[in-house]
């Protein structure tokens, strides 16, 4: 698998030569302006804590192996469009944009949807970036105290047709202490369509710097009970991450020929 991953990372990925770590003053004035104006203040202190919005805008490419128990993958993400490539062992998944396909066959990714699971993981690991997409809401809740550690929390909502969950929410705990997120709690309406007060949570239990932003390492999944941490559901490792200036190649997420694809279940 491993020499699939970075095979796959020389085939399909256009890298940008004489990649940087930092932004053009102007553009970082812009952006630290943007996010001043825009964002309430827990996000700002938690964008800045991992690394600044503009840093992570400079990237048009990210990429990584993301092992889960025995099973990995091959993960790759156009930053700008958010179109997606999943290779594993037994499939490769894509998103081009407005389809998701899958070959040789849904069957071969067992339970999962593969237009669900196409950025499920991608959106997980790339908290609190995403929460400055277009269409989001945020409301500013009560600080609360978990296990001796203070955090100011986050709701997350969406706007009316933004995604194919916009009844999804996220409430985020931000470590007062280091600013930067700790743990979060989420509902998944995709398959519903309904609004809901079932919550699962999403632990981050390690970080890892590239290129000047602070990433997932490992992060572990819980049920949510009584307002705290229930039985785990599983852990997920992001390995051999890598972000690139410059956009992946386009043909990389064309839907191959006699693949699969999925409309969402409103569809």
């Amino acid at each position: 698998m491993k020499n699939l991953i970075f095979l796959t990372a020389i085939l399909f990925t256009l890298f940008s030569c004489g990649q940087q770590n930092e932004v053009k003053n102007n553009d970082t004035a812009q952006a630290e302006t943007k996010v001043a104006a825009v964002y309430p203040e827990v996000l700002s202190e938690a964008l800045d804590a991992h690394g600044g919005l503009e840093t992570w805008q400079f990237f048009g490419t990210l990429e990584y192996e993301m092992v889960s128990g025995d099973k990995s993958e091959y993960q790759l993400f156009d930053l700008k469009e958010r179109k997606s490539l999943i290779i594993s062992d037994a499939y490769k998944l894509g998103f081009d944009g407005s389809q998701a396909w899958v070959v040789p066959s849904k069957e071969a990714m067992g339970r999962n949807s593969i237009r669900f699971y196409h950025n499920l993981n991608f959106y997980f690991f790339a908290i609190p970036f995403v929460l400055t997409d277009p269409g989001i809401k945020y409301e500013e809740m009560e600080d609360i105290t978990m296990d001796s550690v203070d955090y100011k929390v986050l709701k997350i909502s969406y706007e009316a047709n933004v995604g194919d969950s916009p009844d999804d929410n996220y409430v985020c705990y931000f470590n007062k202490e280091t600013k930067m997120l700790d743990f979060i709690r989420y509902t998944v309406t995709y398959f519903s369509k309904e609004s809901s007060d079932k919550f699962n949570a999403l632990k981050y239990d390690e970080w890892q710097e590239v290129n000047g932003l602070k990433v997932p390492l490992k992060m572990s999944s819980y049920k949510w009970e009584d307002g705290q941490f229930g039985e785990i559901r599983g852990e997920k490792t992001f390995k051999n991450v890598v972000f690139s200036k410059g956009s992946p190649l386009a043909d990389v997420f064309t839907m191959p020929e006699g693949a699969e694809v999925e409309s969402t279940p409103a569809n």
